[in-house]
């Protein structure tokens, strides 16, 4: 037999003796050998140090609200150096009635020449012409496309987004290319063949046939390097080069383009340079040519010109200011970035671009910038609406990593400096609903994210940190919907932590204010047990007791655990806790020798809960109560009943 089979034989044996000796005594009727009986029994068969099992609930989970600050910077493929083109000249529209006339009297002449020597000087007016009509056809097309997008989008982007007929403008581009083959093929020999190239490797590349198109400028540029097309050749070069992220060989070609400084390209070879550094990894280069850029636009405003070039050069300025901001975080240190973007533009621009700026330093996750810059935008608008939102970047950027200490502070100043009584909350009254219920559900986040780490690593600095956050929360967000559970959770902590006088008042709030939230019921025995904790000892009680069997009072606390013990069992005699409950009432009568009121609650523990260990502690006491008021025969009458209880552990 193994020792646990031992082990259990031996205690049925015991029990089986004890049976039969108080069923032998009391049919012989000698009470003397019940004290010999009840000796069997020590203090852990009647249930002292006996306690309440507590019942924890789950911390719920949550997750951090999305950001509410726009995200307006990212980094992007520069526009198209033909977008600054486009709209350079307000009249297209009267001109290109006079050009369909210029292109019907060519073809006329054409036809009526086609075998003259001249035909040839028709044919590269006639396909320059046919190419001005194509630039103008793809303006219109471009137009009318951006108008319906600005409508579709109008119109919360329902449907399919529209459409160009991008194809349009090709029939122009072929014709083009007909004439120019005519002239390669008819004159290989003029010196008008730059020109030939020129347009024939300008019309394929808008036919989308790159290596045709790329084949015909880099032959011009072999045969005819001091062509007049050649800077213009060289900037398509560059631009084939850019748009297939070679690089390098695109930094060559727009550096050749800046040999002609009177170039309506110049400026755009400089801006194209700008980004070919930034890809190629040279910021501090690339920032310099914005610069450049800038500089050309600056000119040209003080100039108060209003000449197509003019326009797109300042056009291309504005450009280039607002890619300072891209370009800056890799070239330059945050702290002068106020004094620099006023520098390089006007006083108006320095705060957009700084806010940009800061969503930036956000974005790559230099937390240190974009902090430096945030709290430079709310000081130099310390009540715009946005500076809630800058605020609230600055805390998520912490929360996701950093130095803690600032991530608290931080927090803090974000939940305490943008409510009802603040200056901003003042000047900005329709954000306040917003602004609560987004801190609310950030700082709920973390503090039960927090706690929910401390359930094990039982961190004592960390409990007292999450301690502090449950004040700042009552504090601050007292009428939040969610009070009652953040309330309840933090009497959790403050158990955990040994405050149970703490723990108690959260609980009694949960009780008092929300009796319909899904924590009042475990909130009810949760300060049961806050209040148990600060009950006597057996040891105390023992001592106070002595060896009277007259009741003596209870104490304040156990007057109140007694009131909140027994409106539990009232109200929730069927929860899993409640025969704790009702044993720990009945022990408490039984400790201060109220009998006649421990009696009732020991036997009704026997009666409704046979088989759980209270039943085995009560029935002890039941037998042990009668023993001490020396009545022998509800002794041996109240031991028969118990020994016929079904279920009754002995």
């Amino acid at each position: 037999m193994s020792l646990s089979a031992q082990a259990s034989w031996a205690k049925t044996q015991k029990r089986k003796a004890v049976k039969k000796e108080i069923k032998s005594n009391t049919q012989n009727n000698k009470p003397s050998t019940v004290a010999d009986i009840l000796s069997r029994y020590n203090d852990s068969d009647r249930g002292a140090n006996t306690h309440i099992q507590k019942f924890s609930k789950l911390l719920p989970t949550t997750s951090l609200p999305q950001s509410t600050v726009i995200r307006n910077i990212k980094q992007i493929k520069p526009p198209s150096s033909m977008a600054f083109f486009i709209k350079s000249n307000e009249k297209e529209n009267q001109i290109e009635v006079i050009l369909d006339q210029q292109i019907q009297d060519l073809y006329s002449l054409s036809q009526k020449f086609r075998k003259s020597p001249e035909r040839g000087e028709i044919w590269l007016r006639l396909g320059e012409l046919y190419v001005e009509k194509a630039k103008m056809v793809q303006m219109r097309i471009q137009d009318d496309l951006d108008k319906k997008i600005a409508k579709w989008e109008a119109q919360g982007r329902k449907g399919a987004p529209p459409r160009g007929n991008t194809d349009a403008p090709f029939v122009y581009n072929r014709k083009a290319i007909q004439l120019y083959d005519w002239y390669i093929r008819d004159f290989p020999k003029s010196r008008k063949l730059d020109q030939a190239y020129f347009f024939l490797g300008y019309n394929y590349v808008a036919l989308n046939q790159f290596k045709k198109g790329m084949a015909y400028y880099e032959k011009l540029t072999k045969d005819f390097p001091r062509s007049s097309y050649i800077t213009e050749t060289h900037f398509a070069l560059a631009e084939y080069y850019f748009e297939n992220n070679n690089y390098k060989k695109a930094e060559v070609d727009y550096k050749l383009v800046l040999r002609d400084e009177k170039s309506r390209i110049y400026p755009f070879a400089i801006y194209k340079l700008a980004w070919t550094n930034y890809r190629l990894g040279k910021p501090a280069i690339a920032i310099k040519y914005l610069e450049k850029v800038i500089e050309l636009s600056r000119l040209d405003q003080s100039r108060d010109t209003e000449s197509g070039r003019s326009v797109n050069r300042i056009r291309l300025g504005e450009e280039a200011f607002n890619d300072l901001v891209l370009f800056y975080p890799d070239a330059k240190s945050y702290r002068q970035a106020a004094e620099y973007f006023e520098q390089m533009g006007s006083e108006e621009k320095v705060y957009p671009s700084l806010e940009k700026l800061a969503q930036l330093y956000s974005d790559r996750g230099q937390r240190e910038a974009a902090k430096y810059i945030y709290d430079l935008l709310i000081e130099m608008k310390p009540t715009a609406p946005k500076n809630f939102d800058f605020q609230y970047q600055v805390v998520q950027n912490y929360w996701s990593g950093g130095d803690r200490q600032i991530f608290r502070q931080e927090l803090y100043n974000w939940i305490t400096q943008y409510n009802e009584n603040s200056n901003w909350g003042r000047a900005n009254p329709k954000e306040l609903t917003r602004a609560f219920e987004t801190k609310e559900a950030t700082l709920r986040g973390y503090i039960l994210q927090e706690h929910k780490a401390l359930q094990k690593s039982h961190s004592p600095a960390g409990q007292k940190l999450t301690r502090n956050l449950y004040e700042l929360y009552i504090k601050e967000l007292g009428k939040s919907k969610n009070i009652a559970e953040m309330r309840f959770f933090y009497g959790e902590l403050l158990y955990d932590m040994g405050e149970f006088d703490r723990a108690s008042t959260q609980y009694k709030w949960v009780i008092t204010n929300a009796p319909e939230s899904q924590y009042y019921s475990t909130a009810i025995l949760n300060e049961l047990l806050s209040l148990e904790k600060s009950l006597p000892t057996e040891k105390e009680l023992d001592q106070a007791r002595g060896k009277s069997l007259e009741p003596f009072a209870f104490n304040e606390v156990e007057t109140n655990f007694l009131t909140a013990a027994q409106s539990y069992t009232q109200k929730f005699p069927n929860e899993d806790r409640a025969v704790d409950v009702q044993f720990k009432i009945g022990r408490l009568y039984y400790s201060h020798n109220y009998f006649d009121q421990a009696m009732p609650v020991f036997k009704s523990i026997v009666a409704q809960h046979p088989k759980t260990k209270f039943a085995v502690y009560s029935a002890n006491l039941i037998l042990d109560i009668y023993n001490l008021k020396k009545d022998y025969e509800g002794l041996a009458k109240a031991g028969q009943e118990l020994l016929r209880t079904s279920g009754l552990k002995s």
